[in-house]
């Protein structure tokens, strides 16, 4: 896997997360 792949991962995985501890939408 590629660093790029990892980083991206790695951002959509936080992101979801904090959608989900604190949903605004």
């Amino acid at each position: 896997m590629h660093a790029g792949e990892y980083l991206k991962v790695e951002c959509l995985k936080t992101i979801l997360a904090a959608q989900v501890t604190s949903p605004l939408s």
